[in-house]
C-alpha cells in the first residue's frame, strides 16, 4: 500500500503514511499495535470538509489451521482504494478526501475506531465514510450499498450510477433487528455510524469462498 500510494504521489498529513495505534487483541489478549495507513487529497472547493474513502487491509490468514487467503476479503477493496487515489489524485475532488486503510478490522474494527477517537482532522469536519469490503464476488453479478436507510438523503445520487452500470445494484442490509442481514456495523463503517458520521458501505452478500 505504501509503494503504490508513493507511485501515484498521493500526500500525506505528515511526513508518513503510517498512523500507529495501539489495541487489545481479544483473541491472544495481548496489547498489540496496528498501523492504518492514511492518505489526504485537498479539496477544490470544500478543503475543509472531509470524505474518507476507507478499505481494511488486514484479514483472517489461517484460524483454526483453515486458511483464509483474504482475496475478496479484502484485498478486493484495498486495491480499489488505491485506483481511487491514484483518479483523485488526477482528478481533484471538490471536498478534501482521505484515503484510510484499516488495520485490525477482523479484530473488532479497531483501526477504524481509533480513527474515529483520534481523528487527523476535526471530527466534525468529516461528512461522510465511504467503506469498500468484500466487492469483488457475487454470483449473481450484484452489489450492495447499504447506509441510506439510515441517511436517505444519499440514496438519490446513487440511483441513476447503478442504473448504468454492469453490475446489478441494490440497496439494503440495513434495517435495524435483522441480525446478521443487517450491515450497518459488520464494518470500518459501523465505527462511523456511531459517532453519527454518515456512511456508505459497498459490499457482496456471502459466498463459498
Amino acid at each position: 500500500l505504501i509503494e503504490q500510494f508513493t507511485t501515484i504521489s498521493l500526500p500525506t498529513f505528515d511526513s508518513t503514511y503510517v498512523a500507529p495505534f495501539m489495541f487489545l487483541n481479544w483473541m491472544s489478549k495481548d496489547k498489540v499495535e496496528g498501523k492504518n495507513i492514511l492518505g489526504v487529497i485537498e479539496g477544490s472547493q470544500f478543503p475543509n470538509q472531509y470524505i474518507v474513502l476507507s478499505a481494511h487491509y488486514d484479514h483472517v490468514g489461517v484460524r483454526k489451521d483453515k486458511i483464509y487467503n483474504g482475496a475478496d476479503d479484502n484485498a478486493s477493496g484495498a486495491c480499489a482504494l488505491i485506483e481511487l487515489a491514484d483518479y483523485f489524485v488526477k482528478n481533484p475532488p471538490l471536498h478534501s478526501i482521505i484515503i484510510a486503510s484499516f488495520d485490525a478490522e477482523e479484530l473488532g474494527l479497531q483501526g477504524a475506531k481509533c480513527f474515529v477517537d483520534e481523528p487527523p482532522v476535526p471530527r466534525d469536519s468529516i461528512i461522510l465514510n465511504i467503506n469498500l469490503d468484500m466487492i469483488s464476488r457475487n454470483k449473481n453479478n450484484e452489489i450492495y450499498i447499504c447506509g441510506t436507510y439510515h441517511y436517505p438523503w444519499l440514496k438519490a445520487p446513487l440511483v441513476p450510477v447503478g442504473e448504468t452500470s454492469p453490475l446489478t445494484v441494490s440497496f439494503g442490509h440495513d434495517l435495524p433487528n435483522t441480525g446478521s442481514n443487517d450491515w450497518t456495523s459488520a464494518s470500518d463503517q459501523g465505527a462511523f455510524h456511531a459517532e453519527q458520521i454518515p456512511i456508505l458501505y459497498f459490499g457482496v452478500e456471502d459466498h463459498k469462498d
